[in-house]
């Protein structure tokens, strides 16, 4: 997704630019245990978030039906949030890293507000097929601006370019599992889906935000 270089140079077109004489790209590794905790972080995050519809779904009050939404697009933004920084705990170069604290903080946002517009689309007790495909490509947008947001808050000697084709493909398969997880939520005919599909569709969503990250 990501290939980081030896060397500086202005950017032409923000990522995508192929610029002659930037040195062989940087040689990277991964900790397998980070990268496992990075997707149950991501699900867990998601798992969170879908016990908190049932209580946006059943509240009496508006006001209770908001502080809900609120508090499940909470969660699962942070979860995506979460898993990011810790796959990148999980990613080393060798060359010193550091990030901007601004930009950091910053990139929670985006992936807050794709997952309002997710959650939004759960708590329907049923779903048209145009709302499942609205609910998760918000998702991956939100996740895919969170996740290139991050990533322009890291900091090193490195100059960091982007495949065209892979940038595009993350997304497309960050919307493809998101779309899945919020079809798993509404299968079986339950208003009040069961422990397996909260489960199942949790890990959906885990692999939506895990596989955007590492394509």
């Amino acid at each position: 997704m990501s290939r980081p270089l030896a060397a500086e140079q202005e950017m032409d077109f923000w990522r995508f630019s192929i610029v002659e004489g930037l040195g062989e790209p940087l040689r990277a590794s991964y900790d397998p245990a980070l990268v496992v905790l990075s997707i149950l972080v991501a699900s867990f995050g998601a798992l969170t978030a879908l016990a908190v519809v049932n209580r946006v779904v059943h509240n009496r009050t508006a006001r209770g039906r908001l502080g809900w939404h609120a508090t499940g697009s909470l969660a699962m933004g942070l979860g995506v949030w979460a898993m990011h920084f810790t796959a990148m705990l999980a990613f080393t170069l060798p060359v010193p890293t550091s990030y901007d604290l601004t930009t950091t903080a910053a990139s929670v946002i985006p992936a807050i507000l794709g997952s309002a517009v997710a959650l939004a689309v759960m708590s329907r007790p049923t779903i048209e097929w145009w709302r499942l495909q609205v609910g998760g490509l918000s998702l991956a947008v939100g996740i895919g601006a969170m996740h290139y947001l991050g990533m322009e808050g890291v900091r090193n000697a490195a100059v960091m370019r982007y495949v065209p084709a892979l940038f595009v493909l993350s997304i497309i398969v960050a919307h493809l599992l998101a779309t899945v997880a919020l079809y798993v939520r509404f299968t079986g005919g339950s208003e009040r889906p069961g422990r397996q599909r909260r489960l199942l569709s949790a890990l959906v969503m885990g692999l939506a935000v895990s596989g955007m990250h590492y394509t």
